[in-house]
């Protein structure tokens, strides 16, 4: 199912391409600090965690078997975001004046 997205902030590319740059241990004290958490998947011995920030999304992958963070993946749109097809269009509506 594709869904338009086109209501959402457009993403600060600078920001976005300076947060992927970034070591995990920097990524997640901006998520945990400035991000808004959306939505979280637990299963067995992993969580997902999706946060919104600065109009991208990112997936925090914490494992309990590995003992903390193990992926963070931020992205702009596309597949990932068919997961969340659901959720995201009425929480970030919400959310996006955080971000003004």
């Amino acid at each position: 199912m594709k869904t338009n997205y086109t209501h959402l902030q457009q993403p600060n590319l600078k920001l976005f391409y300076e947060f992927a740059k970034m070591n995990n241990s920097e990524k997640t004290n901006i998520l945990h600090n400035k991000a808004v958490l959306l939505d979280n998947d637990i299963e067995k011995e992993e969580a997902v965690n999706l946060y919104y920030l600065n109009g991208f999304f990112v997936e925090e992958t914490i494992s309990a078997k590995k003992g903390g963070v193990v992926d963070i993946i931020p992205y702009k749109h596309g597949y990932r975001l068919e997961t969340y097809a659901t959720i995201v269009p009425t929480i970030v509506r919400k959310k996006n004046s955080y971000f003004k």
